[in-house]
């Protein structure tokens, strides 16, 4: 009898172990995120750009490459404008994209490759 009463008691045991003893209490409301703040010419000015000094010692890590000191600027009097700023972050997602399709035509071209080796090792003389 012992034998059959165990797994029942057990399977009895996990059952009323997995059931919630009371509903949970409900979350305080979180306060609404505040709105987005827009980016101004204003907030570009004040970037600073790495000193010379800096990178003639090199950039062993890539902390110093892609900052603001590589982006072109139209007017060295005016500076840096938002404009520029996103015209520069839209031609880096063009040459990702160029990237990426270059990189996957010449796995293609590769691939092609192997499956020739492949054929030609399973093929009788």
């Amino acid at each position: 009898m012992t034998r059959r009463l165990l797994p029942a008691l057990f399977l009895a045991a996990s059952l009323w172990a997995q059931t919630p003893a009371s509903a949970p209490a409900a979350a305080p409301a979180s306060p609404p995120a505040p709105a987005p703040v827009a980016i101004t010419d204003a907030d570009i000015k004040g970037v600073e750009a790495p000193k010379a000094d800096l990178r003639a010692k090199g950039d062993p890590d890539g902390s110093l490459t892609g900052t603001v000191a590589d982006l072109s600027v139209s007017d060295s009097k005016k500076g840096l404008s938002l404009a520029e700023v996103v015209n520069a972050i839209g031609q880096n997602k063009i040459a990702v994209n160029f990237v990426w399709t270059l990189i996957t035509g010449y796995l293609v071209m590769f691939m092609q490759a192997g499956f020739a080796f492949l054929e030609t090792g399973l093929c009788r003389s």
